[in-house]
């Protein structure tokens, strides 16, 4: 412990002996300032500041954890967490596309478990309504185990409620808590969802024609992924208001496993080149 302390103490000054010669955003700010107001030293003692740690690591992953605080009359003090899905983030750097749900299983368990923590420490400080916890996974290069670094919390819906919104309703069943959503017969569900598919081709298209060649059912590439209420299974496309200015559509294809539901997406993402490319001809 004594030796840890006195590496912080060390990476302290260090930081400290850097901080002046520091470049900033605000093209307007330097380290003193020509006023209170422009003086990163003052600022910083006026208003304190968040340290961020870069973490490192190979194959990196971004899951999250979502889950709603709500009233329940069964529990001390009127509310508890109920678990909603757990993901893995699709991201464009650090801009979101789409999910895959669930999130791996080489660490669903810790995301799950810390994701309730969460959640309890919400309610505990009078949190109610929806929440999710964002993580940053890296595997371990010396003996491959994966590291879980929890990033960020946000107080609000987000990208990921409304495809398990999507699964629930079309599908009934509920999330056991392994971190899989089940069917009423036990058998589980998976997704991957975007919304952001982009293709300039989709561009000016009306919504209804896009629906109608959706639905077509002499056209094999959409029997592939039509929807089937037996089943469960098929792709469900939403996100519709930025198809004609911008060309581009969210969905989100449920299959019976991980691998059934890539092959899904990949299957809507081939109908959709084949309507661009019959719209082209």
């Amino acid at each position: 412990i004594e030796d840890m302390d006195a590496r912080i103490a060390a990476m302290s000054c260090d930081i400290e002996a850097e901080l002046p010669h520091l470049m900033f955003e605000c093209p307007c700010m330097t380290w003193d300032g020509c006023n209170e107001h422009t003086g990163f030293k003052s600022q910083m003692a006026k208003l304190g500041v968040v340290a961020e740690a870069f973490l490192d690591g190979e194959v990196p992953t971004s899951p999250s954890f979502q889950a709603v605080v709500e009233p329940d009359s069964n529990v001390a003090g009127g509310h508890s967490v109920r678990m909603l899905s757990t993901h893995e983030q699709l991201l464009d750097g650090q801009i979101y596309e789409g999910c895959m749900n669930p999130c791996s299983s080489r660490y669903r368990k810790r995301v799950v478990e810390y994701g309730k923590k969460v959640g309890e420490q919400l309610e505990a400080n009078g949190i109610v309504g929806h929440f999710s916890a964002d993580f940053l996974a890296t595997k371990n290069p010396i003996d491959g185990s994966w590291d879980l670094n929890a990033l960020e919390i946000n107080l609000r819906q987000g990208g990921t409620t409304h495809p398990h919104a999507h699964m629930a309703l079309l599908c009934g069943g509920q999330l056991n808590d392994d971190g899989i959503f089940h069917l009423l017969n036990g058998d589980p569900r998976f997704y991957v969802a975007t919304d952001c598919y982009r293709d300039d081709g989709l561009k000016g298209m009306d919504e209804a024609d896009l629906i109608a060649s959706l639905q077509n059912d002499e056209d094999p590439h959409a029997i592939k992924v039509k929807w089937d209420p037996e089943s469960k299974t098929g792709v469900v496309f939403h996100l519709f208001r930025f198809l004609f200015p911008y060309g581009r559509v969210g969905f989100a294809a449920i299959g019976s496993n991980s691998d059934h539901a890539q092959i899904l997406y990949d299957d809507a993402v081939s109908l959709l080149k084949q309507i661009v490319k019959k719209r082209t001809k």
